[in-house]
């Protein structure tokens, strides 16, 4: 029979497999001469027809039983969902928890043990999809890098976490990880670097209108300049866009550590 599957064979016939049923028929075999058989089609209800030959009694799928068939695959595919889910939501639990307690060790100045919580959740993470927890320990880890003096490291990490962020639109996530970056720069004392990433996260709080994070990071600019850099007139001229912010946002603790700044009692 053309285009049927591969054959079985018994002592005395050959039967061919077929690839599938009609949906308001079933098919049985006939037998026809020698050794010969035949596809027939009979209405759905009809008996179960079934071939014996050599001992062997062989029985066609009818409609009704691929029925049943597509519903327990169904059941077992739904159980199988059912289980991923629960699973990746107990690998973000346990992820969350281990973050936690990183932070508290961290906060105790346990960098070491911090790290390895922070790295465990950060596997759980990744294997269960979870973005922002995968970047929320890479910052955190960052952190301890850049306490140790890595801060090539610490970078890398934190250009990971900001990608992320962005992915999953987490603005304010993405401000605090530039401001780290520029953070390792000045830590090894490269004043220009640090600058350069400050003007990103300036262009980046600009675009998402974090007037509050400009005004921060004009500020952090002119002390680079006035304290570092020695040019104090492009330090004053960042401290005065920051205190225009300021004052329009009314936050008057920042407006007073401004002056001071520019030396305006």
């Amino acid at each position: 029979m053309t285009g049927a599957m591969d054959k079985l064979v018994c002592p005395c016939k050959r039967l061919q497999w077929l690839r599938e049923c009609a949906l308001f028929n079933s098919l049985y075999w006939t037998e026809e001469g020698h050794g010969q058989t035949s596809l027939s089609m009979a209405p759905v209800n009809t008996v179960e027809p079934s071939y014996k030959g050599g001992g062997i009694e062989y029985r066609m799928m009818t409609c009704r039983h691929f029925e049943t068939f597509k519903l327990v695959t169904l059941l077992f595919v739904s159980l199988l969902l059912v289980t991923s889910c629960s699973l990746r939501s107990f690998q973000i639990r346990r992820a969350e928890l281990l973050y936690k307690k990183g932070q508290i060790l961290l906060s105790k100045g346990k960098g070491e043990e911090a790290m390895l919580k922070f790295q465990k959740s950060l596997s759980l993470a990744r294997e269960a999809g979870f973005k922002p927890g995968v970047a929320h320990n890479l910052n955190e880890m960052a952190i301890i890098h850049t306490s140790r003096g890595k801060y090539a490291m610490a970078r890398e990490l934190l250009s990971e976490a900001i990608e992320i962020y962005k992915e999953v639109n987490m603005e304010p996530e993405v401000s605090k990880s530039l401001n780290n970056i520029a953070l390792t720069y000045l830590r090894e004392r490269d004043f220009e670097g640090a600058l350069n990433r400050y003007e990103a996260l300036l262009k980046w709080d600009r675009k998402t209108d974090n007037q509050l994070g400009v005004a921060i990071t004009l500020n952090n600019m002119g002390l680079i300049y006035d304290h570092h850099l020695e040019q104090h007139e492009e330090a004053q001229r960042r401290y005065s866009q920051a205190l225009k912010i300021f004052e329009k946002l009314g936050d008057e603790k920042y407006i007073q550590s401004v002056k001071r700044n520019m030396g305006i009692d």
